[in-house]
This record gives C-alpha cells, structure tokens and sequence, in this order.
C-alpha cells in the first residue's frame, strides 16, 4: 500500500502463506447454543445485535465461519466497512456469516490486523475488487493480492494497536456520551405530552396556524439565486446548518413561498413511512428561501405568545408522531395533507413554560451537537495517524 518500505518492516499480500491465511467456510462442532452474527449484526466493529441464537444442527447455511484465535474478520461486500477481531468472547460465543472473510496471522498481531482492515486505503482497494451482478463483493482470490505492510516487531505492531485504541476508546466514549444525552432528550420530550397531570392549552394545528402545501414547479421556474428547501435537504434539526439550493430562472410568484423565522416544515411525502411528517425549523437565517414540492410550511398566528421551536419539538414527539402518521394515505409512497394535519389536536403550556421547555432542550441539542464535532475531530485525527502508522512513514519506538 505504500511503494517504500521502512527498515524493519515488511511489505507482502494477504495471499502470502509465510505470514497470513485466508479462512474457508466451515465449523467446528459445537454443542448447546452460539450467536449467530450475520455482517447486519455489525457496525463498523461493534456489534450492534445478534442475527440468531443457532445450534450445529439447527443453523442457516450462511453461518458456517468459525472465529479463531489470531484472527481478524471485515465484510465482503462492496461499500460496507464491517470489522471484528476474534478475541475470547467471539470466539466462544459466536459463529459468523459467509459474508465475512477471515485473516488468520501468527505473526501479525490480530488487533493490528483489524487496524489494517479499518483502514480507508483497504477498503478502496477492496471495493475495487469487488465482483458480481447482484450483490457486489470481494472473493478469496482477489484478497489474496491486497498488498499489506507492517513492521516484523510485535512490540512496534503493539505500540501503533495502543495509539489508534487509544483514539477508539476516546470516540466510543463521547458516542457514549451522545447517546446518554440522547436518552436524556427523549425522556425530557416524553414529559412534553404528559399534558393530563398538567394544566395545559389545548386546540387544533388548524386553529394556532396556518398550512400551505410547497410549490410544485420545477427548479428552474425559481427566481434568479434563490435558494429552496426540498425533500432532500430537510432532515437536519436545524435549516441553518445545511447548504440550502439554488434555483436560478425566473419566477413572479416566489414570495408566495417564502419561508418566515419560525416556520416550521414537514414532509408530506416519503418513500419510506419514517421520513414522512419529519419537520424542521427555518431559523430565519437565510434571505429568500423557498419551499418547494412534497413539503408543507406550517406558521403559527401568535408567536408572542408560541414558541415555534416548543412546537417543533413537540410535533417530533413519539405520540404526537403516532397521531399524525395514522392520518397518512399510502398509494406510490406515505403521504399527509394539509387538512388532516389540520385537525390534529396539540397540547401546550404557557408561554414561559414553553420557553424554558425550549431551553432545556436546545441546551442538550447544544451538547450533542459538541459532542458530535468532537467525535468528529477524533475520526479525522485517527484516519490520518492510520495512514502514517500503518504505513511506517511514522515510526512510534517499539
């Protein structure tokens, strides 16, 4: 992967049988029960859930990989990066899918071997070796001409493991962190609808504000540099954080659509049930920007007395979401109109509770989003060191 090789280190494939073998299919018997791992049950090298609880005889024909010790494993398939080290509870508990290839080295360390695998310049490779017609992956043959290098020391190998751990162990504890803050946010939004032991306001979406449906015009019937919000760029939390779009032809009607600080955006039509009724805030941080087709703007009458941000948490409630999803149509995809949203009954304290409602919430989204750009630091930081690391144009004393 590098075409200079540092002193004391060697540069061979993983077809070399002097220091590596490529597992084949097949396990040893077993009795009682093991988990079964199909590459589903993987993100990146956590795992995230188990495909099957599995006996020898009672197992699907894809779990037929065997974990071994000084083993490491990744994902077959193109574009999916999927890594586990056989460590003592792998190879105890569980058997793995025919989507995993194995690479067994007794002179490489297993944990350096997963380091390797991680590594972006491994899976470009891999991806470009990739074969077939319906589901693209890279076989036995074509991972044995991977070129890999590593240094003959065990301690140098040991010494580069620690660093880039040492890097892991710091972003699985800030995602750690995210997801808390997450479960924090969820319980604090749960409590947002817990309207009966509370004295709240209740009325209509129809009677605090007004729906109007997205313009349904092509991009190019837009005013010259104005900018739009679509189904594609409607996801994040908050507008101002994307790179809105830009239409560039002529048209009179734009400031029918623009959107106002406080508006709030659903989309009204997904492929998938999930994404439809997702809603945002338009911040009021960008001039002329309109909304176009499959989103709806919703605009609250009275927002000295609204808080439009309580609202837009509130309707990504759970229960509130429940609510408005059963009012969805299905035909080619998921869709909800204006006038049923129209009728769904919200419920909402003063104003100054809703204030400090808000508060609360945007402090936890502040610290998620911190933590988000830590990890994302982190991320950036790693995949450079595993590029000088990995490839001996930094050397760490062994």
């Amino acid at each position: 992967m590098t075409s200079e090789v540092p002193e004391g280190w060697i540069k061979t494939t993983l077809g070399d049988t002097n220091y590596f073998q490529i597992l084949g299919s097949g396990i040893k018997y077993f009795q009682g029960t093991k988990e079964y791992l199909s590459t589903s049950s993987v993100i990146d090298d956590k795992i995230v859930m188990v495909e099957e609880i599995i006996t020898h005889k009672d197992r699907p024909s894809r779990a037929n990989m065997q974990p071994i010790q000084n083993s490491a494993w990744f994902a077959k398939m193109k574009a999916t990066l999927k890594v586990l080290e056989a460590d003592e509870r792998l190879i105890e508990k569980n058997i793995l899918s025919t989507g995993f290839c194995g690479i067994l080295s007794t002179r490489v360390n297993s944990r350096y071997l997963k380091q390797f695998l991680l590594n972006e310049k491994f899976n470009i490779i891999k991806d470009s070796k990739t074969e077939g017609t319906t589901q693209e992956a890279i076989n036995n043959e074509n991972t044995a001409k991977i070129e890999i290098i590593f240094p003959k020391d065990l301690k140098e190998q040991e010494k580069i493991v620690v660093i880039l751990e040492t890097i892991d162990n710091n972003i699985n504890k800030t995602k750690a962190l995210i997801e808390k803050l997450q479960k924090m946010k969820q319980g604090l939004m749960q409590n947002m609808i817990d309207y009966q032991s509370k004295n709240w306001n209740k009325d209509t979406l129809g009677n605090l504000g007004t729906f109007k449906n997205g313009i349904n015009k092509d991009k190019e019937s837009f005013g010259f540099g104005t900018k739009f919000v679509n189904i594609e760029n409607a996801y994040p939390d908050d507008l101002d954080n994307i790179n809105l779009g830009r239409l560039n032809a002529n048209f009179q009607e734009v400031n029918e659509y623009k959107l106002q600080e406080g508006d709030i955006i659903f989309v009204r039509s997904s492929v998938k049930p999930t994404g439809v009724g997702y809603n945002t805030l338009f911040r009021g941080d960008e001039e002329d920007v309109v909304f176009c087709g499959f989103m709806i703007r919703y605009r609250l009458h009275d927002k000295s007395n609204n808080n439009p941000d309580f609202f837009n948490y509130y309707f990504r409630n759970k229960e509130f979401r429940k609510r408005l999803l059963a009012l969805s149509t299905v035909s080619a995809n998921t869709n909800i109109n204006q006038e049923s949203l129209k009728s769904l009954t919200c419920y909402f304290p003063s104003k100054s509770e809703q204030d400090d409602i808000v508060t609360k919430l945007n402090i936890i989204d502040n610290k998620i989003q911190e933590s988000g750009n830590i990890v994302g630091k982190l991320q950036k930081m790693k995949s450079g060191l595993m590029q000088d690391l990995l490839t001996g144009k930094v050397r760490v004393a062994a």
